[in-house]
């Protein structure tokens, strides 16, 4: 299974602190709905280089934001309405058949 975010609200979390920087799935940055995220590590990968070089940590989340945070937020987001329409059904899970 494909790690992803199921809350659209975890995107408004920074990713930078003093000293370091989240990218890729470790940021979340996984799409839920194609559940591909190779694209968003090497992305997010290039845009805290770009961050560190200008040392300016912080500016990344505005970046990767800028960049595809909107859409990923957005297929969370739908996402969430598929999970709960399932677990309405009374599916909690992909083991339940």
């Amino acid at each position: 299974m494909v790690p992803a975010i199921k809350s659209s609200g975890f995107f408004s979390q920074h990713c930078t602190g003093e000293n370091w920087i989240l990218i890729g799935d470790a940021a979340g940055q996984v799409n839920p709905i194609k559940a591909d995220g190779i694209y968003y590590a090497i992305k997010s990968g290039k845009l805290a280089a770009e961050a560190c070089i200008k040392n300016d940590l912080p500016s990344y989340d505005f970046m990767w934001r800028k960049t595809y945070g909107k859409l990923l937020s957005k297929h969370t987001h739908y996402n969430e309405g598929c999970w709960g329409t399932w677990r309405a059904n009374g599916k909690s899970n992909y083991q339940d058949n």
